[in-house]
C-alpha cells in the first residue's frame, strides 16, 4: 500500500516543479507583506492561489509524462504511469482538468479565468500531438517558460491588485528563473531526448549553447535581487535578497551537477 501512494506522488513529478512554487510562495507573500496585505481575507484567498498553482503544476507533468510514456520506457527510463492501469491515470487527468478549468471562477474575474484557461490549453498543447509545442524549437521553449511561472504570477497581479513597480520588480526575476529552470530540465534530459529523437529546442541548437544560456542565465538571475535595494526599504531588500538566495543554492548545485553532462 505504501508502495503504491509513494509511485503516485511520483507520476505527478512534484521534485520536477516544487522549486517553481517556492519561488512563486515567497515573493506573493513578500508582495503581500509590503502592500500591508497579509490579514485574514487576503492570506485564505493565496492559500486558494496555491491550491490552483499546485493542481496546474501536476496536471501539467502528469499529461507531459502521459504523452510522453512511451518514449520514456525506450529510453529506459523508469516509468511510474506504467504501474497503474490506463484508465486510471485517465480518470486522474480529467479530475485535475476540471479543477483546473473549474478553480478559477471562485475568483469571480473574467480575465483571471481567461488566463487560467489560456494555462490549461498551453499545458496540453506543450505534450500532446498534433501540436505538440515541446518540439516546435525555441516557440515551444519560450511558450512553456511562460505558462511555468509568469503567467501565474500575472494571475497573482489581477487577484490581488498589486502595485505595478512591486509587480514588475519581481516579474524580472521570475522570467529569468523560469528560463534556468527549464533550460536545466532540458539539460537533464538532453540525451533521453536525443535517443527517442524527440526535437526539443536543446536538441535542435545543441548543449553547448544550452550551457552557456544556463551559466550566463543564473549568474544574472543570482546578481538580479540586490537591485532591489535600490526599490525597497534596505531591511525589507536584505531580508527577500536573503530568502531568494538560499532559494537559488538549490539551482547553482543543479549548475555545477549539469557541468558534467
Amino acid at each position: 500500500m505504501l508502495k503504491k501512494i509513494v509511485n503516485l506522488i511520483k507520476i505527478f513529478r512534484i521534485f520536477d516543479w516544487n522549486r517553481t512554487i517556492l519561488v512563486l510562495t515567497i515573493c506573493g507573500l513578500f508582495l503581500l507583506f509590503l502592500e500591508n496585505k497579509l490579514n485574514p481575507e487576503y492570506i485564505l484567498t493565496f492559500i486558494l492561489y496555491i491550491f490552483y498553482l499546485i493542481i496546474s503544476a501536476s496536471y501539467g507533468f502528469l499529461i507531459n509524462s502521459y504523452a510522453d510514456r512511451k518514449d520514456d520506457f525506450k529510453a529506459n527510463k523508469k516509468v511510474y504511469i506504467f504501474f497503474f492501469p490506463k484508465k486510471f491515470i485517465q480518470i486522474l487527468l480529467m479530475i485535475f482538468a476540471f479543477i483546473m478549468i473549474i478553480f478559477p471562477i471562485v475568483f469571480k474575474n473574467f480575465i483571471i479565468f481567461l488566463i487560467g484557461i489560456l494555462i490549461f490549453f498551453l499545458a496540453n498543447f506543450y505534450s500532446l500531438k498534433p501540436i505538440r509545442l515541446k518540439e516546435r524549437g525555441f516557440l515551444g521553449f519560450l511558450l512553456l517558460t511562460i505558462v511555468m511561472m509568469p503567467l501565474p504570477y500575472i494571475f497573482f497581479l489581477l487577484l490581488f491588485k498589486i502595485n505595478l513597480l512591486n509587480f514588475l520588480s519581481f516579474f524580472i526575476f521570475i522570467m529569468l528563473y523560469s528560463f534556468t529552470d527549464e533550460i536545466s530540465h532540458q539539460i537533464e534530459d538532453y540525451y533521453n531526448d536525443k535517443k527517442t529523437n524527440t526535437k526539443t529546442w536543446i536538441i535542435k541548437y545543441g548543449l553547448r549553447r544550452a550551457h552557456i544560456y544556463f551559466k550566463y542565465i543564473t549568474i544574472l538571475l543570482g546578481l538580479y535581487p540586490f537591485i532591489f535595494l535600490f526599490i525597497f526599504h534596505p531591511i525589507n531588500a536584505i531580508l527577500i535578497i536573503l530568502i531568494l538566495q538560499l532559494i537559488l543554492i538549490d539551482l547553482y548545485h543543479d549548475y555545477f551537477l549539469l557541468l558534467e553532462k
